[in-house]
């Protein structure tokens, strides 16, 4: 178990075996399982077409979600989502960021690499701010 195995989504803890933790890009919780095709936090390494993908993909979700008032967050989240693919989609095109295809894995929670996340920033596992 690891503090650093979180659904990108909703931050819920997760348990998978290694070579599950190994082969995906990012996590996602039963709950937010049909958003894996496109819904990352890291946005680093996927280029134009990738990124254009998950914008029509987010789109067709936040369909499913409207019009009634339960599902009023999700439409927020998703509205975020898209939001943070066409900004990303736009520095790419004006070349203001490039494509990281070789981008590692990293924390949902404290955005380190997960070579250098020991797991113990989330949670009843975070290490404390203060210093006494």
């Amino acid at each position: 178990i690891s503090g650093s195995i979180l659904c990108t989504v909703c931050r819920d803890l997760i348990l998978l075996c290694k070579s599950c933790q190994q082969s995906l890009l990012e996590y996602h919780c039963t709950r937010h399982s049909t958003w894996k095709h496109c819904y990352y936090t890291f946005l680093e390494s996927f280029d134009i077409q990738s990124l254009q993908q998950q914008y029509v993909a987010l789109q067709e979700l936040l369909q499913v979600y409207v019009p009634p008032k339960e599902h009023k967050n999700v439409r927020k989240t998703l509205r975020k989502q898209m939001n943070k693919v066409k900004v990303r989609l736009e520095q790419l095109e004006d070349g203001i960021v490039k494509v990281d295809v070789n981008a590692k894995r990293r924390c949902r929670t404290c955005r380190q690499c997960v070579d250098i996340c020991d797991g113990l920033c989330w949670g009843f596992w975070r290490h404390s701010s203060s210093s006494s």
